[in-house]
């Protein structure tokens, strides 16, 4: 097959990111040639430097490491590794030496995806391609199976493979098929190698899919769908260039936005096994991490205390993260300030990473709208603030899911800051899936069978939400293996790569007793936020919104790795679904949501008012009242049982304030009926008065004084109790005749 990987970016440090090609060389027998040669060994060795140096340079070549007469060379392509060697031997070959001697040299060649620190290159890539050029002799060039594949239909003239059959090399787990290049005019005949065994030809399997010899393997490395975090640094693979780029950016910025696709693209897993180790090995840095939930003030507070005051008990904890939290959110106490202080307390460090995973949770779980701006402006204040400096002490990580830009870059503060800092995580190209399949199961030991990774490949495509699905297969495989084999047969039966995590599910869910599926779905449609514009996405659920009865059950789907229970920054215990995943691909919880969204949807808009009405001392004015109240008690009557107590006790309450409002306004209504009846009496009693005394005296005087006087009467009563609430509440009709008698 010939070179199709692209060619590597190169890291901050100047150093090739992504798949690379490994060159170790030394001279054979270079103890004997200084003990021959005595003074004249130094110019013999300064010429071998320069011989090979040249090589490597003509063929981009980047010399990594000298020591005495051995090379640790590293190359974008392995093309070019194979030229830079061909030429290096023959220059050898070619070059006259003192007292004729023979320098030979020999070297070994690999290729792949290693770990980038400051220092250069490390993993087990490395020892692999060092293991190899040790096996050899003077003048021989070995190559591992990686870099055969890579080459093998484009070797330079003169230049073929031989094969030198599989070898066990010191110290690593997966036996290696080793080829010679062999150059034409050179020597091409060696003794056998040093590697500690070699093994006999492979036996193919009774079904022609390769190899089958029984392996000795690790624990899985592959994680399901679980993101990767900094424990798992040694078998995350395939993000290597993203990486570096990310590392820089903090290295130089305040503000950075990792915005990916859809959900899957393994936002999380990049910063958190990917980048934070590395900086953690840096002394100038303090890391602090959290997801925004409903209560980012909260998540806030629970992010930094630990790093501002010394281990305090549970209960102190709980206590002072309240206190923290409700500080920066009423503006007593900014978060420049707290980083600063943490900084002091912390005098090894330079610079504060502070890591808001899942921001698109500040939408999705409707905080208050006031805390969702002093957030985004906190987060904005702090990190300007902190970028006065030549270097900014803070440094704010976001990873956010890209089809909740829109409602970030409404905020045109944080909108200009995202445009300022933005790095945008792209779908892995095959080559990087490659890795992401290969290269974990490598270091345990494990194989595939002969076109088992290519399948893979096929079926992953480049959709840009596949990954966990990968992951999650892979997971499955590894626990169908084979005597240390991943196999085709094992493959099909757990429904390939776009079927195996919903297959998964519903034989969980298939052996759920019939009690305990109903209940299942109920606390399946809790864990999903219905999308309004956007995906649906996860929602964290504590244990009281799902309720005592229902939480064994809850351990269980968590057992079957399908949700995930955890504590929030209160200490109450969470329930999560596992990965979004699960929502896009289960048919059947699509279906469950499908047909609930309606009253899913009218709960979160519940729970958003719930919460306004705690944040605001149970104040009466924040109780539901009018339409929403009549459709809340609607709900109620016919959910009531997947409401938890404290949204059933939030319309409750909203419904006896109601009742208290209209009898309220009844009792107003009776006294004003019965005002205005004693009003009019005394008005017709005048009245009657004035008639009587006209009748007698034939006054006229009077009759008018009389009918002044009920008018005047008429008119106070009616301005007492307000005309415009008598005809709205007592008097219904025509507003214009009554006044017109009244005046």
């Amino acid at each position: 097959m010939s070179e199709t990987k692209t060619q590597p970016s190169e890291t901050a440090n100047g150093f090739f990111a992504g798949t690379v090609t490994f060159l170790f060389t030394d001279i054979e027998s270079s103890t004997q040639l200084l003990a021959q040669l005595r003074d004249q060994y130094t110019d013999l060795l300064a010429e071998h430097h320069r011989l090979l140096r040249d090589a490597f340079a003509r063929w981009n070549g980047r010399e990594m490491d000298t020591q005495g007469d051995s090379f640790f060379v590293a190359f974008a392509r392995a093309g070019d590794a194979i030229n830079a060697v061909v030429d290096a031997q023959r220059a050898l070959a070619d070059h006259s030496w003192p007292d004729d001697v023979a320098v030979r040299v020999r070297m070994g060649l690999h290729t792949g995806e290693p770990w980038v620190v400051a220092e250069g290159y490390v993993g087990m890539d490395v020892h692999r391609a060092a293991r190899i050029a040790h096996a050899g002799h003077g003048g021989q060039v070995l190559l591992s199976e990686t870099t055969t594949s890579l080459v093998a239909d484009d070797l330079p003239a003169g230049v073929s493979l031989l094969d030198l059959g599989r070898h066990q090399l010191k110290d690593m787990r997966r036996p290696e098929d080793i080829q010679q290049l062999v150059i034409a005019g050179l020597p091409d005949t060696f003794p056998p190698l040093t590697s500690l065994v070699s093994l006999a030809q492979p036996i193919l399997s009774a079904d022609g899919n390769g190899i089958r010899e029984p392996r000795t393997v690790g624990a899985s490395p592959y994680r399901g769908l679980s993101a990767f975090r900094e424990m798992d640094e040694g078998v995350f693979f395939g993000r290597e260039a993203f990486t570096g780029q990310l590392v820089d950016a903090v290295q130089r910025q305040g503000m950075v936005a990792v915005i990916v696709g859809p959900s899957g693209s393994g936002k999380s897993s990049v910063v958190f096994a990917g980048l934070l180790p590395r900086l953690q090995r840096s002394d100038n840095w303090l890391l602090a991490t959290l997801r925004p939930g409903g209560r980012p003030f909260h998540a806030l507070a629970g992010a930094v205390l630990p790093l501002l005051d010394d281990p305090l008990s549970e209960t102190d904890r709980l206590i002072e993260v309240e206190k923290l939290a409700r500080a920066l959110r009423e503006g007593e106490l900014s978060l420049h300030l707290v980083v600063e202080r943490v900084l002091q307390r912390h005098p090894e460090a330079e610079r504060l990473l502070l890591v808001v995973d899942q921001f698109e949770e500040l939408f999705t779980q409707r905080p208050d709208p006031t805390d969702q701006r002093q957030f985004l402006d906190e987060l904005l204040a702090a990190s300007r603030a902190a970028s006065d400096r030549w270097i900014s002490r803070l440094v704010v990580l976001l990873t956010m899911r890209a089809d909740f830009m829109g409602q970030a870059l409404a905020h045109r503060p944080f909108a200009d800051a995202l445009q300022e800092g933005s790095l945008l995580l792209g779908p892995m190209n095959r080559s990087e899936l490659q890795a992401v399949v290969e290269k974990p199961a490598e270091l345990q030991g494990a194989a595939f069978e002969t076109g088992l990774v290519a399948r893979i490949l096929d079926d992953v495509g480049e959709e840009p939400g596949n990954l966990p699905l990968l992951e999650f297969a892979l997971s499955l495989l590894w626990e169908r293996m084979d005597q240390g084999w991943m196999t085709h047969a094992a493959y099909d039966a757990i429904g390939r790569v776009d079927g195996a995590l919903a297959r998964y599910a519903e034989e969980v869910f298939a052996a759920l007793p019939a009690g305990q599926q109903a209940a299942a779905q109920r606390i399946f449609i809790q864990l999903v936020q219905p999308g309004e514009g956007t995906e649906d996405t996860r929602r964290v659920a504590s244990r009281s919104e799902l309720g005592d009865p229902n939480w064994p059950l809850v351990q269980h789907l968590a057992d079957k790795r399908l949700i995930v229970t955890g504590q929030d920054e209160a200490g109450q215990e969470t329930v999560e679904v596992v990965h979004e995943a699960l929502i896009r691909s289960w048919q059947r919880l699509r279906g469950w949501i499908g047909a609930d969204r309606a009253f899913r949807v009218w709960q979160e808009g519940l729970r958003a008012a719930m919460r306004q009405w705690q944040a605001n001392n149970h104040d009466e004015g924040a109780l539901l009242r009018g339409a929403p109240l009549i459709t809340a008690e609607t709900w109620l009557a016919e959910r009531g049982a997947e409401l938890s107590p404290a949204e059933r006790n939030f319309i409750e309450t909203s419904v006896t304030f109601r009742a208290s409002e209209q009898a309220r306004r009844e009792r107003r209504r009776r006294l004003i009926v019965g005002g205005l009846a004693g009003g009019l009496a005394i008005s017709l009693i005048l009245l009657a008065v004035a008639l009587w005394q006209s009748s007698r005296a034939g006054q006229s005087a009077a009759t008018a004084e009389a009918e002044s006087l009920s008018r005047a009467t008429a008119q106070a009563i009616a301005h007492e109790v307000g005309i415009d609430r008598v005809f709205a509440e007592v008097l219904p009709g025509d507003k214009a005749s009554y006044v017109a008698q009244l005046q």
